[in-house]
Order: structure tokens, then C-alpha cells, then sequence
């Protein structure tokens, strides 16, 4: 299921680090989900991270 996350998440990217503000959860809360972020030169990008790590 899509979502937009009520609290940015940081994610570390090639580039360093972003803020991500969406991401495709998961069916069941202990799998990784895949969050949505937008890098400094304006490209959208996917990054996978740990189900624990976000806000629920």
C-alpha cells in the first residue's frame, strides 16, 4: 500500500543522506518496505529500509 509518511525518515543514499516522505509498505509490519525520497538535484529515487524504522 502506498503512504505518505506523517514524519520524514532519513535514508542513506549514494549521495549521503535524504528525507523521505512516502513509501510502499508492507503486508506485515517485521518486512522492509521501500521508501521514496527526491535527491538534490531534483531525481525521485526508491531506497529499501527495516519496518521498525518508520513511523506508524
Amino acid at each position: 500500500m502506498f503512504a505518505i509518511l506523517p514524519v520524514p525518515v532519513p535514508v542513506r543514499t549514494p549521495a549521503g543522506q535524504a528525507m523521505a516522505r512516502f513509501a510502499l509498505m508492507p503486508e506485515h509490519k517485521d518486512e522492509p518496505c521501500w521508501v521514496i525520497y527526491r535527491s538534490e538535484t531534483g531525481g525521485w529515487f526508491t531506497a529499501m529500509v527495516e519496518g521498525g524504522e518508520l513511523p506508524r
